[in-house]
């Protein structure tokens, strides 16, 4: 790919003039840092706003809810506007992770007919928004679409290093990385930037999931989550089911970069009635 100022190398960020004479982050090298990956480039598209956008606007109206945790600064927005898709492209990424999907699908066998897959509540679209990727069709019973909610400036530093456990804080399910099936609560993670706030649509290698849904937590229950993924490898992933438990939302938590693959980043506005933001 070429930039402005000519041939990426790795560890280059491209600089590509719009059409509209701005300038923004276009393409992202990532691996170098630490050594396990082959450098390789991400190529960004702009989709605007049109059919994957549709789709992900389907995704935000069905699963946004009206509730709250104490991730939430400020009040709940009543819904949220799609503005911009950026389509990601991310062959060794993919490579890795289609080789998790393959080695999962292979050493979890029958464990894997009881999972929550199919209960997520993005998957009503998933199967278009892959396609839309150009992606191979999503194994149901193994793996889901999910939204990571992130600050906008910390996205071009996600896909340029990748999700990093060193950057997670210790959370419910312990130090890992937390995905949403509800935009609502994807949105208790981000902040507005120029207005826009942002997510991560990803597919997630949920695998044999690790199903909690007890109300009463303490750091060693939330160690002994992790454990049950990062130790004693009994399963792949962890589902914090606090919709059964509380009323709010269920978050799904995998531990390894290499199991979760961002197709989207999508560019939205927060609205509340009598002030709904537009594209």
């Amino acid at each position: 790919h070429q930039s402005a100022t000519g041939p990426l190398k790795p560890g280059d960020v491209g600089e590509v003039v719009k059409d509209d004479g701005s300038s923004r982050p276009l393409w992202v090298s990532f691996g170098g840092r630490t050594g396990f990956y082959r450098p390789t480039e991400l190529r960004v598209a702009d989709l605007g706003s049109g059919k994957v956008g549709f789709l992900l606007q389907q995704v935000f109206d069905a699963t946004k809810k009206l509730k709250s945790t104490v991730d939430r600064k400020g009040p709940v927005p009543d819904g949220f506007t799609v503005v911009r898709v950026d389509q990601l492209f991310l062959p060794c990424w993919e490579d890795l992770y289609m080789l998790q999907v393959k080695q999962v699908l292979s050493s979890r066998g029958r464990k894997l007919d009881s999972s929550p897959c199919s209960t997520v509540r993005t998957q009503g679209a998933a199967a278009a928004l892959v396609a839309s990727a150009d992606q191979n069709p999503l194994s149901p019973n193994a793996e889901a679409l999910l939204l990571h909610g992130t600050k906008p400036d910390a996205v071009t530093s996600i896909l340029s290093s990748r999700f990093d456990r060193e950057q997670c804080k210790f959370g419910l399910a312990g130090r890992g990385f937390y995905f949403a099936e509800r935009i609502t609560k994807a949105d208790e993670y981000t902040i507005e930037s120029n207005g826009l706030c942002c997510v991560i649509v990803c597919r997630v290698l949920l695998g044999h999931v690790n199903v909690c849904a007890d109300a009463n937590w303490s750091r060693d229950k939330n160690q002994s989550l992790e454990d049950s993924v990062c130790k004693t490898g009994d399963y792949d992933s962890v589902m914090v089911d606090r919709e059964r438990s509380r009323d709010t939302f269920r978050e799904f938590v995998v531990y390894d970069t290499a199991r979760c693959l961002p197709l989207f980043v999508v560019w939205y506005k927060r609205w509340t009635h009598g002030r709904r933001g537009s594209p």
